[in-house]
């Protein structure tokens, strides 16, 4: 007899510094004795049992009013994840499906869909994207589950991603994972998205990583794997996504321009590097790489100097306090040449009159 049916999603891939946020819960359930739910991994549950709308126990009022015969339960919720800076696929929770009544031969239709609204943004709460993840079984029939689920990833500009996962037949086995795969574009003005269930697809994605970062440019949309290349659909974000890269290359910057003396040059890459650890990540412990970067340095001459709320000061303020670091730092960087100059012709000194 047909039992409960169980699709698992999980966030495969998103670049460090980006949250993904699941922001709704709608559930819907056709007629005939289906339950319906989504759960996620905070225990955050939306259930439609035939009709019936409940959250955690608690039952509420379904959007559709009593005649009608199908039935949706919306509830907002707040569920975020990153990806950890081992790369790890991170659980986003399961949808289930199943007959209410599992005696009953004559459920053999659609059961119904879980619809998941998300959004993705940056650490410090700037949205750039977002879309909807539908999912829908296809029918259930006398003795078996439904064959396959279909699931579509729509942004909000509507170009879309699917996927179709295989029920095998024996019952208690779960459908494969589905994971989502986040990925900048080039210029880091875009965002693709992938669904895939094979490990082998999330593992060549994943490998193109350069210090956490994804980089959706040619190799990873060309890149074959078993089955097919991997194909990736992208939309146009409203600003520059920030990434640790970003952030290790304003360090090498901030570095040279202190050796040259460069004011102007030095003010903006460490903006730059201010900027992206509190976009990119809640603090360097957060941030994979060698952040810290370039023998400690930016972290002892300027991060360290800085206020611990430097993130959440106003701009002029900010500006401010970090121009007198970069001041102190230009500063101890010309006595630190000078000293070193003093060595050197000191040195020199003495090797002339060993020499006489």
């Amino acid at each position: 007899m047909a039992s409960t049916l169980r699709q698992e999603f999980f966030l495969g891939v998103l670049p460090a510094g980006l949250r993904f946020s699941i922001t709704q819960a709608k559930v819907y359930c056709n007629p005939g004795g289906y339950n319906v739910s989504w759960r996620d991994t905070t225990n955050f549950n939306v259930s439609n049992m035939d009709g019936r709308c409940f959250n955690s126990g608690m039952q509420f009022a379904p959007l559709e009013p009593a005649r009608h015969p199908g039935k949706t339960c919306i509830m907002s919720t707040n569920f975020s994840a990153t990806m950890p800076t081992s790369g790890q696929p991170v659980r986003l929770g399961e949808m289930t499906w199943a007959r209410a009544n599992t005696l009953d031969i004559f459920a053999q239709e659609v059961p119904g869909s879980v619809e998941l609204k998300f959004q993705i943004s940056k650490q410090s709460g700037t949205a750039l994207a977002a879309g909807t993840l539908k999912v829908t079984p296809t029918r259930f029939k006398t003795f078996e589950r439904p064959d396959n689920i279909d699931i579509v990833l729509t942004w909000d500009d509507g170009r879309t991603e699917n996927t179709k996962t295989t029920i095998g037949a024996d019952i208690g086995v779960d459908p494969p994972k589905v994971h989502l795969m986040f990925v900048p574009g080039q210029g880091q003005n875009a965002l693709g998205a992938t669904l895939t269930q094979k490990e082998d697809v999330l593992n060549a994605i994943a490998s193109v990583a350069v210090r956490g970062i994804i980089y959706a440019n040619k190799k990873v949309v060309e890149f074959g794997v078993p089955g097919g290349a991997v194909v990736i659909k992208v939309v146009e974000i409203p600003e520059t996504i920030d990434t640790v890269r970003d952030v290790v290359d304003a360090g090498n910057d901030f570095v040279t321009a202190l050796r040259e003396g460069n004011r102007a040059a030095a003010l903006l890459a460490a903006g730059k590097i201010v900027k992206g650890v509190y976009d990119v990540g809640s603090g360097l412990k957060d941030l994979p790489g060698d952040i810290k970067g370039i023998n400690g340095e930016i972290n002892n001459i300027l991060l360290g100097k800085l206020p611990k709320d430097i993130g959440e000061l106003p701009e002029a303020i900010r500006d401010d306090i970090i121009g007198k670091v970069v001041d102190d730092a230009l500063k101890l960087e010309e006595d630190r040449q000078a000293q070193a100059k003093l060595r050197r012709r000191q040195m020199r000194a003495r090797r002339y009159r060993m020499y006489e």
